[in-house]
């Protein structure tokens, strides 16, 4: 069997569904139509815990939406086994099977199913990545689901992975503000099996917009309980810190004439097939899947994008160089689940 092949951009649903006061589901139903139909998205990054309140439950705006557009070639990732609010994975036989069913069960009625890719969220060190990967490639043999993604995994976690199932996708963060992946073997082992990489926080959580740059009092205008907040990046003292990186990415932009949300956008895709990169002989498809609970948001992220020249990802790798980031991508907590 064969990796369900993505072939359109992709889209992050969790700000339509994952914040304490959502907007009404047929209102993240036009947003996603918009980014279908303007940009020709039709994958989708999902989760089976990407809410706080069930009547807005994401799994069921992805089926509102795939019975609305009746378009087979639409593909869904989901994340799932993953136990909230205690925040920890489950990746037990018995809750992996629980919780692939509990996802199939929302488009099993569909005249017209979308491919569902599933990915047990994070990696739970209690089984080993063999073993969790089978476990999942079982279901798509069964014909439940269409194919295997990982999520936050170390390479050699991929290289394990990869050797008992064709792996469709592999989630994990990279930005201009987390670009561990370039130096940890990651991007060189997904390189080595051409697994495309699906990019998420591309815009690091809306550090990387112009609104930050350009706000010296970017840190006042976030409400108190924005997750933002419990951050190590914004955590007053690492953030001015911060700020160098920033500017020097925001001034490269405007030299540009793009935004910084579309410098951040425009560098990810540029980096797909490259060639000699990094010691990596040809760099794999690389997926941001921006959000954007509005179109407006949308365009924010999506239009205008463009190819950076291989000069241009030189001058933005040196900018990376010359300006660390402060702080862990989450905080000491969170850090424990990734790179697993």
């Amino acid at each position: 069997m064969e990796p369900v092949p993505i072939t359109t951009k992709g889209f992050g649903t969790m700000s339509l569904t994952g914040t304490a006061t959502p907007q009404p589901l047929d209102k993240s139903v036009a947003t996603l139509k918009h980014v279908k139909d303007t940009y020709g998205v039709k994958f989708l990054d999902c989760g089976e815990f990407y809410q706080f309140n069930p009547e807005f439950h994401n799994l069921k705006l992805a089926k509102i939406f795939c019975e609305q557009e009746q378009d087979k070639d639409i593909v869904i990732c989901v994340k799932g086994a993953f136990k909230v609010p205690s925040m920890v994975p489950d990746a037990s036989p018995e809750n992996l099977n629980k919780c692939i069913d509990e996802t199939i069960s929302y488009f099993k009625d569909l005249k017209v199913k979308p491919k569902i890719i599933y990915e047990a969220a994070r990696v739970d060190k209690n089984y080993t990545v063999e073993d969790v990967t089978s476990r999942i490639y079982e279901r798509v043999k069964a014909g439940d689901i269409d194919g295997v993604a990982l999520s936050e995994v170390s390479a050699e976690s991929i290289k394990k992975a990869a050797s008992v199932a064709p792996i469709s996708a592999i989630e994990v963060e990279f930005s201009l503000f987390s670009e561990d992946i370039l130096k940890n073997g990651v991007l060189a082992e997904a390189s080595k099996h051409q697994i495309p990489i699906l990019a998420y926080s591309p815009v690091g959580r809306g550090l990387l917009t112009n609104y930050a740059a350009e706000h010296p009092d970017y840190l006042s205008t976030l409400s108190e309980h924005d997750f933002k907040r419990t951050y190590d990046w914004f955590q007053p003292g690492n953030f001015e810190k911060n700020k160098g990186r920033l500017t020097a990415l925001y001034n490269f932009a405007k030299s540009k004439n793009l935004t910084l949300e579309r410098l951040a956008l425009s560098y990810l895709e540029s980096l797909s097939g490259l060639e000699n990169f990094l010691g990596i002989p040809k760099v794999t498809k690389i997926i941001p899947i921006p959000s954007g609970s509005t179109p407006e948001k949308v365009d924010r992220n999506y239009k205008g994008l463009v190819k950076l020249s291989r000069e241009d990802v030189v001058a933005v790798n040196k900018i990376l160089e010359e300006h660390p980031v402060y702080g862990v991508r989450y905080n000491a907590h969170a850090s424990a689940l990734l790179n697993g």
